[in-house]
């Protein structure tokens, strides 16, 4: 996250991919646990999940090269920016907080469906 500048969401991506890495670690007992009901809501949740994350992935990416541009022009804010294309992209993944909101809360709302029954029975 160091090559980060100011303006990209680098602490929003940064902190999905580290849900989905840890998630990930645990997806194989998840699948194998078909009569547990804790079970059952962890698979509808990744289902979910996986209609979630690609349209996020792809407007994310297009967001990420157009941010870029703009930045190579002049600076750029994290919560409002002038270009009408990149804050409308911005608004449906991020919301327009400084924490988070649109998509990226969706997906967060499943990883925690996920990774809380979890990190639970874990402990």
């Amino acid at each position: 996250m160091l090559s980060w500048r100011k303006g990209i969401r680098g602490f929003h991506y940064t902190t999905l991919y580290m849900l989905i890495m840890e998630m990930a670690k645990y997806i194989k007992a998840l699948l194998d646990n078909k009569e547990d009901e804790g079970g059952k809501e962890i698979r509808e949740n990744l289902e979910r999940l996986n209609k979630l994350i690609p349209p996020f992935l792809e407007k994310a990416r297009k967001l990420l090269l157009k941010e870029r541009y703009l930045l190579g022009l002049k600076g750029l804010g994290l919560i409002v920016c002038d270009d009408p294309e990149i804050q409308d992209i911005r608004d449906e993944l991020f919301g327009r907080t400084i924490s988070y909101g649109g998509r990226f809360k969706e997906i967060l709302g499943c990883l925690d469906n996920i990774l809380v029954p979890i990190l639970k029975a874990k402990i």
